[in-house]
């Protein structure tokens, strides 16, 4: 039943149905999402709804109970690079972009590419579209999705990434595009 309800929440997320989405947050009874390679609060689902829904207000609401969350999650492991980025996402989600921006960097410091690729990749790659997207920090998004995308263990595509609303903001910059054009599949 919770799968359901997520996998309905991802897809009204990538319809950017914000209605949908939060109803089938609604549904959910688990306080977190966690998998071996991501982390996150709920409430932080219902922040990037809301501010992707253009509700701002609600969305700050809803990442500042996600932070406290957060910490409170840190006390017991402070070296989880989920975790950490999960902080950065909801210090993003209220505000404090330079902040969200440094812990983003160190859950990548914490768990790299290089030791991990494999999870240290999937946490690039949520740092991306968590933390420098809606941080507005592109020059970091094509950065770190290039560098993503031309790794041997890359889980997404281009193509599994272009429908994702997370990357409005910047799918018309130039350089986006050449991205695209580059990792696309012939």
């Amino acid at each position: 039943q919770a799968g359901r309800h997520y996998d309905g929440y991802v897809a009204a997320l990538y319809d950017r149905d914000s209605e949908a989405a939060l109803l089938h947050l609604d549904f959910l009874t688990v306080e977190f999402a966690t998998a071996a390679n991501s982390f996150s609060p709920i409430t932080s689902y219902r922040g990037l709804i809301h501010r992707l829904g253009g509700s701002s207000e609600s969305a700050v609401e809803a990442f500042t109970a996600a932070r406290a969350q957060i910490e409170t999650a840190l006390e017991n492991s402070p070296r989880d690079a989920r975790i950490v980025l999960a902080l950065g996402e909801a210090l993003v989600g209220i505000g404090e972009v330079e902040e969200g921006v440094r812990t983003a960097y160190r859950a990548m410091e914490i768990l790299p590419a290089s030791r991990d690729a494999v999870t240290g990749g999937h946490i690039v790659m949520e740092a991306v579209l968590r933390v420098f997207a809606p941080a507005g920090d592109y020059d970091a998004v094509i950065q770190h999705l290039d560098a993503y995308l031309s790794g041997p263990f890359a889980f997404w595509s281009i193509e599994g990434l272009l429908p994702d609303p997370r990357l409005d903001d910047i799918r018309d910059d130039p350089r986006f595009q050449a991205l695209v054009e580059k990792y696309r599949r012939q």
